[in-house]
């Protein structure tokens, strides 16, 4: 124990082991509770099965789905007008990918497509006038495939499962 003065008077000091003991303690708790999570992670992210990153996630065109194309029309009803065509594309991911199952089902199988025949196509299957992104995200979710140089493309020859996708 040392001494030091306070207004004069000389009083005892003694540093505070226990608070800063204490005080570590609950950091490092804290530091194990929020970091706990993350240690067990499984070794898939999330990511994994929704886009580019894992091959194994994909079947053959045809048998992408198990939903006929009335069933996925009932799941976009809010987003058909009455030529069924998208009238809006959806923000949550779900209906999103519902939405480019439905936009893959009309183009052909096997075919080759310029970039403005498949602006063209997807075109005429939606009214919000934005077919460069819905052509970056059938790519993205890996519904279309493109040649290196970007000029071609094509329905891939394996689309994602609706299950893989958490549909």
């Amino acid at each position: 124990m040392s001494k030091k003065s306070f207004a004069g008077k000389v009083v005892p000091y003694q540093f505070p082991f226990l608070e800063m003991g204490l005080f570590i303690l609950v950091l490092f708790g804290m530091e194990m509770i929020l970091s706990g999570p993350s240690v067990g992670r499984k070794s898939n992210p999330w990511w994994s099965k929704c886009g580019r990153w894992s091959n194994e996630l994909y079947t053959e065109v045809k048998e992408n789905t198990k939903m006929n194309d009335t069933e996925i029309k009932i799941m976009l009803k809010n987003f058909l007008d009455e030529k069924e065509k998208l009238k809006a594309f959806p923000a949550k991911r779900k209906r999103k990918l519902y939405a480019l199952i439905y936009l893959s089902g009309k183009l052909e199988t096997g075919r080759e497509y310029t970039e403005r025949e498949i602006n063209e196509v997807l075109s005429n299957w939606h009214t919000f006038a934005d077919p460069a992104m819905l052509r970056r995200e059938l790519y993205n979710y890996r519904f279309l495939d493109r040649s290196k140089d970007g000029r071609v493309y094509r329905l891939a020859g394996k689309q994602p499962l609706t299950e893989e996708l958490g549909l």
